[in-house]
C-alpha cells in the first residue's frame, strides 16, 4: 500500500469510501498505530472508522449526515396547527393580530416564526428594490411626460382670506 495522506485522500470526495475501506482493512491487518503513520492521520480517526465498520460493516464507511435527528427547541406540531389554520382563515392578519384575536398560545415571534417556515408570510420588500423598480418606470417616460407640482394652500393665511373671497384669487399656489 502506498502511504497517502489521509487528509489529501478525504479532499477528493470521489474516493471516501475506498480511502475509508483501505484504512479499516490496514488497520485490521497492521495495527491503529501502523495505519496513522502510514495514512499520516490521527489515531481517533482511524479508531473511529475501525469502529462503525465493525458495528455496520461496509455500509457503515459512507458518508453520513451530520444534521441533528431532531431539534428539541421546535414547536409542536399540535401548536403549529392552530396557527396554521388561523392564517389560512384569515391571510391578511399578522403575527400579533393572530395572538390577539384567535387567542393563541405561542409568542407573537413564535407565530412569526411558525408562519415564515411553512411559506405564509411574504418577506419585506426592500427599499433599494422598491427605489429600482420606480427607476426602471421612469426611465421608460418621456421628456415632459410626466410633471410633478408641489401646491401649497393659501386659504389657511388669515390675511389673506378677504382678498381671495372678494377679489377670486387662486385658492393654491
Amino acid at each position: 500500500m502506498v502511504p497517502i495522506p489521509y487528509y489529501d485522500m478525504i479532499r477528493s470526495s470521489d474516493h471516501t469510501y475506498s480511502t475509508r475501506l483501505a484504512m479499516v482493512l490496514h488497520a485490521q491487518q497492521h495495527g491503529i498505530r501502523a495505519t496513522t503513520r502510514a495514512l499520516q492521520c490521527s489515531r481517533n480517526t482511524v479508531r473511529t472508522w475501525l469502529r462503525r465498520f465493525q458495528a455496520g460493516g461496509r455500509s457503515a464507511l459512507k458518508v453520513q449526515s451530520s444534521a441533528p435527528h431532531h431539534c428539541p427547541h421546535k414547536t409542536p406540531e399540535a401548536i403549529e396547527k392552530p396557527v396554521i389554520s388561523c392564517r389560512r382563515r384569515t391571510p391578511c392578519f399578522g403575527p400579533r393580530r393572530l395572538k390577539d384575536l384567535c387567542q393563541l398560545k405561542p409568542s407573537y415571534g413564535a407565530i412569526a416564526r411558525i408562519l415564515r417556515a411553512h411559506g405564509l408570510a411574504q418577506p419585506r420588500r426592500r427599499k433599494r428594490l422598491r427605489k429600482n423598480d420606480l427607476r426602471a418606470i421612469k426611465a421608460q417616460y418621456a421628456c415632459g411626460q410626466r410633471l410633478q407640482a408641489d401646491t401649497k394652500p393659501l386659504f389657511d393665511i388669515p390675511h389673506y382670506w378677504t382678498a381671495m373671497t372678494t377679489h377670486t384669487l387662486p385658492r393654491h399656489e
